[in-house]
């Protein structure tokens, strides 16, 4: 089962919660989930590109974006 990432910031925090999804399928395997880094937004494009860059993100999103799609979903 593939778990699909979409990360809204990626600092020190946003590092940490992707790092954490890639330990956790180390630890305990893909019966619990492969994640897959689908979206990376942050206000800094360029900290937005460097997580897309490392992490191996799909795409990247302006922020403005990301946050009106989500507003849409409530």
């Amino acid at each position: 089962m593939d778990v699909r990432i979409g990360l809204v910031g990626a600092g020190w925090m946003g590092k940490a919660h992707s790092n954490s999804f890639v330990n956790a399928l180390i630890a305990f395997g893909p019966e619990y989930g492969k994640p897959v880094f689908e979206v990376v937004s942050d206000v800094s494009e360029e900290a937005a590109q460097v997580a897309c860059n490392r992490l191996r993100f799909q795409d990247i999103q302006p922020t403005g974006r990301i946050l009106s799609q989500m507003k849409m979903l409530t």
